[in-house]
């Protein structure tokens, strides 16, 4: 007989598996991103429930962990348009803690530039531009032109709306550099 965990790590996986293929139809666009926003909508609850359980056990376990920080990663343009920025904080809070215990640091670079929009959005600028910064750093020490280029951009779009356009316009042109 399997084991509860057996079960529940299914789950997940399956639709961990269900969220990466309505992302990819949102991806293609035209008529199949109605189909991936509707299949995220239909499955909502299991796509809930299959996420807090790889959340509540990314501490102890490392599939569990995996998952988690897929989940945010996979599903963030989903969450973005469908879902309050409280919910995609959480998931995005635990899928940084789960790419950080898996050492995973592009992973976790992505989270933070990903909370870090999350928290412009919410007019928090000051904790946005550390954010931002904390993921450009890890970008610049990995590497990760693209990151780099989506830390700056993410930076130049913040300091855009304090209405500081010189800064904007030089962290645009140095975004321009990297791609």
């Amino acid at each position: 007989m399997p084991s509860l965990r057996a079960a529940h790590l299914r789950h997940a996986r399956h639709y961990e598996a269900v969220l990466r293929t309505a992302a990819a139809f949102y991806h293609e666009g035209g008529e199949a991103l109605q189909q991936g926003l509707a299949l995220f909508d239909l499955d909502w609850t299991n796509l809930q429930t299959g996420q807090t359980w790889a959340a509540t056990h990314r501490d102890s376990d490392d599939e569990a962990a995996v998952l988690c920080s897929a989940y945010g990663r996979v599903g963030i343009d989903l969450l973005t348009l469908r879902r309050h920025p409280l919910e995609r904080r959480s998931w995005l809070a635990a899928a940084l803690q789960a790419a950080r215990r898996l050492g995973d640091q592009v992973a976790e670079a992505t989270h933070l530039g990903h909370l870090g929009i999350v928290s412009q959005m919410q007019g928090e600028l000051e904790r946005a531009e550390a954010l931002h910064r904390q993921a450009l750093d890890l970008y610049t020490k990995l590497g990760h032109q693209e990151g780099i280029a989506s830390q700056y951009g993410n930076l130049g779009n913040l300091y855009q709306i304090r209405g500081a356009l010189p800064q904007a316009e030089t962290f645009h042109r140095q975004a321009l550099e990297h791609y």
